[in-house]
């Protein structure tokens, strides 16, 4: 059953559950990082769909989640239009990054396809940090 954690802080995000409903996925909606943290150290997803809000906050938890589970399959959406924060994005390694402005039918495509290509599990080190992760210190101001 896959298990797919979604993060969306908007006030008028899309119903998530519904959207990506199918049958056998178990789907956490998320509206804070704090609920992505527990979520992810209580069900070890397959699957990230993560809606970007604040750069800086958001690419410091999904650099220490990379680091905590190199093969959780992560999709970003809204990400920014400034070419050195795409470059940002990239560095994460993302299985899709894209614009939540994605048709619903596309948009479960791009899930599918994460979900194929990340069959390998979340290392059981989710559960030894019992939902704490630590982000990286941020970059040193030059």
């Amino acid at each position: 059953m896959p298990r797919i954690v979604v993060h969306d802080p908007r006030p008028d995000a899309p119903n998530w559950a519904a959207l990506l409903a199918a049958p056998g996925h178990e789907i956490v909606v998320c509206t804070n990082r704090e609920c992505v943290v527990g979520a992810i150290a209580a069900q070890r997803p397959d699957l990230l769909l993560y809606v970007l809000a604040d750069l800086e906050p958001d690419v410091w938890l999904l650099a220490a989640l990379r680091e905590r589970g190199p093969n959780l399959p992560i999709v970003l959406l809204d990400g920014p239009e400034d070419l050195e924060d795409r470059r940002l994005i990239q560095e994460l390694q993302p299985t899709f990054y894209g614009q939540s402005a994605l048709a619903p039918v596309d948009l479960c495509d791009v899930v599918r396809g994460a979900l194929r290509r990340g069959s390998e599990r979340v290392p059981a080190v989710w559960h030894e940090t019992a939902g704490h992760v630590s982000a990286p210190a941020p970059p040193a101001a030059p």
